[in-house]
């Protein structure tokens, strides 16, 4: 359920040997069923398990705190023009 767009970026960052320890942070975007994107923080740990590494993590939402940083950062920039 990767967004398309960064699929190869999140791939990017789990190829290769995953370091005992290793704490790792992402986001990215992800679509639901019902076709709406979401954006989503990812956290996890790599530890060892009885089979090799495994990471354990949790991912949670955070479309909401993105857009209303966009909606700062917007904010900021017409402010910032209507002063010039």
């Amino acid at each position: 359920r990767v967004h398309p767009d960064d699929r190869r970026e999140l791939a990017a960052g789990l190829n290769g040997p995953l370091p005992l320890g290793l704490t790792a942070e992402q986001e990215f975007r992800v679509l639901l069923p019902d076709g709406r994107t979401r954006w989503v923080h990812s956290r996890g740990r790599v530890t060892a398990g009885a089979d090799g590494p495994r990471v354990i993590g949790v991912t949670f939402d955070v479309t909401d705190g993105k857009r209303a940083s966009d909606a700062l950062r917007a904010s900021e920039a017409r402010l910032a023009e209507a002063q010039r």
